[in-house]
């Protein structure tokens, strides 16, 4: 396997206001680690004695500790359901989860070369992709092969790994079962282990392991384990702090500042807070009647027959009893595909390494239960539109989202990961009650599947947190964009200042100073005191096409995207290595034909649909159309008595006319026609003996129309106007109620 390079090339002279290297924050030390490193933080120590003397050093009992391969768990706990049964086994729903593929998966991989990079520039080649290493590939990170002695200087960038992605059983494996089911919550260890009143820690991947390689950990008092290994309750394992341990991000090396002044706002940079999320809501408030784990909704009960209801399963190939919600054996049992809203990059990950690895059914599974949870759990969408809508009027829909996850929508990595509203609206000219392609006349958040592209307009509604550097860019401001590019800036170890979050809060959201939404406020919910609401409203307004009759559809969409262009496009041209260290025999002090990492990344997107969004649910409404909306104004400038519309009643459909009486007059009638037959004058319609009093009022009924007013006496009537030219309009003739013939002779004083 080849070397990679994080190149030691500079980005000008631009600096990173405010940047501070704490000493000490907690228990969190940033100095020297004795393999070069300049971040240590605490938990178990990689096994070579390379990390932080404080905390103890991976063992196994006395010796230099391993994690087992997670083959050697598939043994037991994989691939004994029953014919036709769907994928609830440990080891198979974990296969094809991001979980079991976190070293793998190729945005991470391409992410890291440019925090690589990063750390070089600004930061001081602190070895920051160590620390993504301790979370993405433990297995390596604790046995020691995280980083490496090259000729071209140490490497973070898993030039040392063993393995290969396409292969089983190595450190590319990810988050595998034995670095979980060996944690132990530290402030209250088993006997003989590390002790930390301060553990567990809710963020960076700070975790303890036990010294015994056998004391298999998990939710169960009464698991009765086969001879491999014994079997111990972790409280810790019920609890979301065990997920708070990776799901809280936080950049060791960076303060946030003020996005306006540059002030040092006196904590380290969050990345991610999905896990105080999470705590700060009602559904990670014990009181709660909401109350739930995290696992309960990104481990669901197993479901072996797949009607959507929790099923008794076993546990192990072995099966030393059932578990479920009433059997005498503690249930139920808790499927590990870990999903959440990755369904895309599983199957990019399928397409990859899904034949050589054999694990395509898992893949399969694990990505329809993360779009079930997006599509089915996630989120309520629901529509207001008004009772009609008048052809040529403007209309106002709102659109309602509701958050039902238990963090914010969206939650976790933020750079690449979006909500968007897609709205459209038009003439349902088939009256079939679907909205077709061809009937769309109003749309808002369109998505280009051939390019990837989300077109701005002056409505579109985005949920996201953008996270920027302050003054990247000399401005005295914190920068989005790096001005030298026109470019999109996603340098997640260099960002310390949030420019806006306009992400929803979950239910009863109470947050931090770390957590609370910028540049959007979120009203207060009536029935939580304290909390914020936990759904948002946007108006749309949205033209009625001029003479159109039948029905307007409206429909919203919310949709969920994971990697956007913008982000693909930063990473393909922000990444300066010359190869991927992946690469057999990649030298990256020479020039190479072969991609880099976001050059490969790149194409993957553009290979693999380019992460079309996901409907995470959708909303239809039906609006009558009704006449055309009142204009006051001249209906009738050419000849005749002045006539007026002067106003329109929605309820009864009603245009309200004015006009001047005819002279010697006893008595009107009004006449109409559709709008499109005004060049012909073919009349329609007709109201009888409007009167001489000069207000009247029709119903035209759907669609446009033109009309005149007529008047009549000694049973004639009289002109109907004269066109542009000077020629008499027409009369209406075969007037079902009240046609007078027409008498032109007489002429008014």
């Amino acid at each position: 396997m080849g070397h990679g390079t994080r190149l030691r090339a500079r980005l000008g002279s631009r600096s990173i206001a405010a940047m501070a290297l704490l000493l000490a924050v907690v228990a969190m030390a940033i100095a020297a680690g004795t393999d070069g490193t300049g971040i240590d933080l605490p938990g178990t120590q990689p096994s070579d004695g390379s990390g932080h003397p404080d905390y103890p050093p991976f063992r196994d009992g006395a010796d230099p500790g391993t994690l087992d391969n997670p083959g050697n768990c598939a043994n037991c706990h994989g691939d004994y359901r029953d014919a036709g049964q769907k994928i609830y086994e440990p080891f198979d729903s974990w296969a094809g989860s991001l979980m079991a593929n976190a070293g793998r998966d190729p945005l991470f991989w391409a992410a890291l070369d440019v925090a690589n990079q990063d750390d070089v520039d600004r930061l001081g080649d602190l070895g920051v992709g160590d620390l993504c290493l301790r979370c993405h590939a433990p297995k390596g990170w604790l046995e020691g092969r995280s980083h490496c002695n090259t000729p071209w200087g140490t490497q973070f960038d898993g030039s040392c790994l063993e393995g290969t992605q396409d292969t089983p059983d190595n450190d590319f494996e990810g988050i595998q079962c034995h670095f979980c089911h060996r944690q132990y919550d530290a402030s209250q260890p088993p006997p003989g282990e590390f002790l930390d009143p301060l553990a567990p820690y809710d963020e960076n991947g700070q975790v303890f392991l036990t010294t015994d390689r056998r004391e298999m950990r998990g939710p169960y008092s009464d698991a009765a384990p086969p001879p491999r290994h014994t079997a111990a309750l972790s409280e810790l394992h019920r609890a979301g702090a065990f997920c708070g341990q990776c799901h809280n991000v936080t950049n060791p090396a960076l303060n946030r500042v003020d996005p306006d002044t540059g002030a040092d706002l006196g904590y380290l940079m969050p990345i991610e807070r999905t896990f105080d999320e999470w705590r700060q809501s009602e559904f990670g408030r014990p009181a709660s009647p909401d109350f739930t784990s995290c696992q309960r909704c990104h481990m669901p009960p197993a479901d072996v027959d797949g009607d959507g209801t929790t099923d008794d399963a076993w546990a192990c190939s072995q099966k030393p009893a059932l578990r479920g919600e009433n059997t005498a054996a503690e249930g139920p049992i808790f499927t590990h595909f870990f999903r959440g809203g990755g369904s895309w990059m599983i199957e990019v990950l399928d397409g990859e390494f899904g034949a050589a690895l054999g694990r395509s059914a898992s893949y399969a599974a694990a990505r329809e239960q993360s779009l079930r949870l997006l599509q089915q759990e996630t989120a309520d969408v629901a529509l207001a539109t008004p009772t009609t809508a008048p052809a040529g009027s403007e209309i106002t829909a709102t659109v309602t989202v509701t958050n039902r996850s238990g963090h914010k929508l969206p939650t976790g990595y933020p750079e690449g990961r979006r909500l968007f509203l897609h709205v459209q609206a038009g003439v349902d000219s088939d009256a079939d009650g679907t909205l077709d392609p061809a009937e769309v006349s109003f749309e808002s958040g369109a998505w280009d599947p051939a390019t990837g592209v989300l077109a701005a307009d002056p409505q579109l509604k985005i949920y996201e947190i953008e996270v920027g550097v302050w003054d990247y860019n000399g401005t005295g401001q914190c920068d989005l964009v790096d001005d030298a590019t026109g470019r999109k800036m996603f340098h997640f170890v260099l960002n310390n200042c949030v420019v806006s979050d306009n992400r929803i809060p979950p239910k009863g959201f109470t947050p931090s100073d770390e957590t609370a939404p910028v540049g959007m406020t979120y009203p207060a919910n009536p029935d939580i005191p304290g909390a914020l609401a936990h759904w948002d409203e946007t108006p749309y307004s949205i033209a009625v096409p001029s003479g159109s009759s039948g029905n307007l559809l409206v429909r919203s969409r919310l949709m969920y995207q994971t990697t956007t262009n913008e982000y693909v496009e930063f990473l393909e041209a922000e990444n300066r290595s010359t190869c991927d260290p992946f690469d057999v025999g990649c030298d990256p002090t020479q020039v190479d034909p072969r991609p880099n990492r976001g050059e490969k990344m790149r194409a993957l997107w553009d290979s693999y649909g380019r992460s079309a969004p996901v409907v995470v649910g959708e909303a239809l409404s039906s609006v009558p159309i009704t006449g055309p909306a009142a204009v006051a104004g001249e209906a009738s400038p050419q000849g005749g008595a002045p006539l007026l519309s002067t106003g329109w009643d929605d309820l009864l459909g009603e245009v309200q006319v004015s006009y001047e009486p005819a002279c010697d007059a006893t008595d009107h009638n009004l006449y109409w026609g559709d709008l499109a037959e005004v060049s012909s004058y073919a009349w329609s319609a007709v109201k009888c003996a409007v009167g001489v009093s000069g207000q009247t009022t029709f119903a035209p009924g759907s669609g446009s129309v033109f009309y005149v007013v007529v008047g009549n006496a000694s049973g004639k009537e009289g002109s109907y106007g004269t066109d542009s030219s000077g020629a008499q309009r027409p009369e209406m003739v075969d007037a079902p109620d009240c046609e007078w013939p027409q008498d032109l002779a007489a002429t008014c004083p």
